[in-house]
C-alpha cells in the first residue's frame, strides 16, 4: 500500500498530514524454506540482523538459523542443536547459543560453524534460556539460568573460547543483587547491560568491570514499578531501554528513568501484555513486543504510541501469535516473530508525521466530520 500524504490545510504556519498505515508481508511461515531444502519453522525464539540485511532466525526445535535476504529468498545455515539465540557481529560473524547444550557456536559469514565454547552445567538441569550478545571485540556475552533459577550463567567468552562471569549473584557488590540473567546488549563502547528476571533490575558493566545498578524493582521511582525485566536494548544516544512484564522504560545517559509505555498500550484499547523484547531504531523510535497481548507498538521520541501489529498479522489471513521478539533494520523496517503462529512479518513503517488531535479538530471545524472521514480514507 502506498504512503499517500495528503496535504490538508495549512494555516497559520502550520502544516497537517495523514499516516498512512504500515505495510505488513508475512515473511516466513511454519514451512520454513520446505519448497527449498525441506527445513521448517517450528519453534523460533529470538532472530537478529546481519551488516548486509539478512536476517537470521533461530529455530530450537529443528535446530537450524534460517537466512532471509533482503529480496526475500529463503536458506538454512549448518544445522546445530537447540539453538535458542543468534547475534551477529558487525563484520557479519554469527553467534549462536543452544539452550540445554549449554553451548555457543561462531558461526563465520561463509557458513563455517564451530562450537566457540561448551558452558560447564551447575546444580540446575540446563539452561532454560541462554540470551548472546556480542561486543567489538568479539567477545561474546551469554545470559541465562536453569530451571527453578538455581543457576545463573552470565560470562564472557573471549575469541579463545575461554570463560569469566562478568557479574554473578552480588550484582554491583553494594547490596543490589543480580538473579535470573535474560536480556543482555552491548552498546558502542563496548559497555555490557544485563537483565535480572528474578532480582527485577538491570546492571551495567564496564569494559573494566565496573558494575553498577541502572534501574531497579521501583522504576521510574514514580510509582511506575519495573517487574520481570527480559529486553534489553541500546538507543542511538546511548539511553538503555528496559521491556518490564507490562510496560518498558528508557533509561537516559544522565540516569533519568522514564516510563514510554505501560499496560495501556496506545492508551485507545490495545493493551500490552507480556512484554519480552525491545528494539529501537536510528531515529530513537522504540519497539516493543507483547507477547500475550498478541502485538506490537512503535513509541516515538516524543511519546507518540502507535500500535503497529496485532493478532491478525498481515490482514491476509497469516495470523500473529505470541510475538516473543522485536527487531528494527538501520532503514526503520522493523520484524516481529510470532513463536506461537510459526511465522515472521516485515512491517515498513511510513515516513509520514502523525496528525496531532489539534490538526484533526482543525480538519474536522474546517471540513466537517463526513469530509474528515473521506479524507482519512483516502490517505489510508
Amino acid at each position: 500500500m502506498q504512503s499517500l500524504p495528503v496535504i490538508l490545510v495549512i494555516g497559520l504556519g502550520l502544516l497537517c498530514s495523514l499516516q498512512a498505515r504500515a505495510q505488513i508481508v508475512e515473511i516466513i511461515d511454519e514451512t520454513g524454506d520446505v519448497n527449498t531444502f525441506g527445513d521448517t519453522l517450528d519453534q523460533p525464539w529470538h532472530f537478529a540482523l546481519g551488516p548486509g540485511g539478512d536476517l537470521f532466525i533461530a529455530d530450537e526445535e529443528v535446530g537450524h538459523i534460517f537466512q532471509i535476504d533482503p529480496a526475500g529468498a529463503i536458506s538454512t545455515l549448518t544445522p546445530l542443536e537447540l539453538v535458542y539465540d543468534v547475534v551477529v557481529h558487525a563484520d557479519g560473524t554469527l553467534y549462536a547459543t543452544s539452550a540445554g547444550f549449554n553451548r555457543v557456536y561462531e558461526v563465520t559469514p561463509e557458513g563455517t560453524a564451530t562450537q566457540l565454547a561448551q558452558i560447564p552445567p551447575g546444580s540446575g538441569f540446563a539452561t532454560l534460556v541462554l540470551n548472546v550478545a556480542v561486543d567489538s571485540a568479539h567477545n561474546v556475552y551469554v545470559a541465562g539460568q536453569s530451571f527453578f533459577l538455581v543457576d545463573d550463567y552470565t560470562l564472557k567468552i573471549a575469541p579463545d573460547g575461554s570463560m569469566t562471569p562478568y557479574i554473578d549473584a552480588n550484582g554491583d557488590g553494594m547490596g543490589n543483587t543480580f538473579s535470573g540473567a535474560v536480556g543482555v546488549a552491548v552498546d558502542s563502547e563496548d559497555n555490557v547491560y544485563v537483565s535480572g528476571i528474578g532480582s527485577n533490575n538491570v546492571f551495567k558493566v564496564t569494559p573494566s568491570g565496573t558494575i553498577s545498578e541502572i534501574i531497579d524493582s521501583s522504576g521510574d521511582g514514580a510509582g511506575n514499578g519495573l517487574a520481570s525485566p527480559t529486553g534489553v536494548a541500546v538507543g542511538p544516544e546511548g539511553s538503555i531501554y528496559v521491556s518490564g512484564s507490562d510496560n518498558a522504560f528508557e533509561i537516559a545517559p544522565s540516569g533519568t528513568i522514564t516510563q514510554i509505555i505501560d499496560a495501556a498500550g496506545d492508551q485507545m484499547g490495545q493493551a500490552l501484555e507480556g512484554s519480552t523484547s525491545i528494539a529501537v531504531d536510528p531515529g530513537g523510535n522504540v519497539y516493543v513486543a507483547g507477547a500475550t497481548s498478541d502485538n506490537a507498538f512503535r513509541i516515538t521520541p516524543n511519546g507518540t504510541i502507535t500500535q503497529i501489529i496485532d493478532s491478525a498479522g498481515d490482514g491476509q489471513g497469516n495470523p500473529l501469535s505470541f510475538p516473543f521478539d522485536v527487531a528494527v533494520s538501520n532503514e526503520g523496517r522493523v520484524y516481529v516473530l510470532g513463536l506461537g503462529s510459526k511465522n515472521a512479518f516485515e512491517i515498513n513503517m511510513p515516513n509520514v508525521p502523525l496528525l496531532s488531535l489539534g490538526g484533526i479538530a482543525m480538519l474536522i471545524s474546517a471540513f466537517g466530520i463526513a469530509g474528515f472521514r473521506s479524507l482519512a480514507r483516502r490517505a489510508t
